[in-house]
């Protein structure tokens, strides 16, 4: 909220947590566009504000749906700062995502109330507006486009053994760049990025897996939540595979979901 207002970065002891060097001016810094207004997303101690976005989302499906919360104040507080979070990092994405997981826990757990779940619904389309309205990069389109070419490009070129993990920007620094030099990015589709350093082989082989790990979660649809929100996300950024927050966010937020399901199915 802070670096929001201010439109800079802390520093302080802010840098010792990771905080980097930054101001509303600096070249390639992520800006929104709302209503005319000119924005700093902040970043927190994060590299960019839409791995906070998704980061935080992840951690508001995976409270909104335990059942093993019942601490109704706590949940509520918990819920309501991941919110706050998600939204001012005004990642379109993170934002979209978060309705949509609204309206299917919505859905899965009808209120008598009608007034309360027409306020819901028009909550969610206000959001949705809003996200639309947001502005930011003019390029971002033409440059996930160009990100998603030269990854087809790659995986056409190493279709069985892939780039290797780690290795997929050296692979993609060999295609002609068609913005500023100093931007390079892996492609924004995990599932793509996998394929690319995987191989074919090898990807279809974890994606296989994770087939098979969702029967796990067949008689307990809200647990998939959680993973609705890393699969919209993933398919338009790769920061789930990319970024240390996110990754052990995921790998551990994971670990519970499944130690939860298998506690429950012996139980059965």
């Amino acid at each position: 909220m802070f670096q929001l207002s201010a439109r800079h970065s802390l520093q302080g002891i802010w840098y010792f947590l990771g905080e980097r060097s930054f101001s509303i001016f600096t070249p390639g810094i992520a800006k929104a566009y709302f209503m005319g207004v000119e924005f700093l997303r902040p970043y927190g101690t994060f590299s960019h504000p839409n791995s906070l976005g998704g980061f935080y989302l992840l951690i508001y499906a995976f409270i909104l749906t335990q059942k093993r919360i019942t601490n109704k104040f706590v949940k509520s507080i918990f819920l309501f700062i991941t919110s706050a979070l998600i939204l001012i990092s005004f990642s379109r994405s993170a934002i979209i995502t978060y309705v949509v997981i609204n309206l299917f826990y919505l859905a899965r757990n009808m209120v008598a109330c009608k007034t309360c779940f027409l306020a819901k619904v028009s909550l969610a389309l206000v959001l949705i507006l809003f996200a639309l309205n947001i502005s930011g990069d003019l390029n971002s389109f033409q440059k996930r486009t160009d990100f998603f070419e030269k990854s087809l490009s790659i995986i056409a070129q190493k279709p069985f053994s892939g780039t290797g993990i780690g290795s997929y920007l050296i692979a993609q620094h060999h295609y002609p760049q068609k913005f500023s030099t100093f931007f390079e990015q892996p492609v924004h589709n995990i599932f793509l990025l996998l394929i690319a350093q995987l191989g074919i082989p090898l990807s279809v082989l974890l994606f296989m897996a994770f087939y098979r790990i969702k029967k796990m979660f067949m008689e307990n649809i809200d647990i998939l939540l959680p993973f609705l929100s890393v699969f919209i996300t993933g398919n338009v950024d790769h920061y789930w595979i990319t970024l240390q927050q996110n990754l052990l966010v995921l790998t551990i937020i994971s670990a519970i979901l499944f130690l939860y399901e298998t506690e429950t199915s012996r139980n059965r």
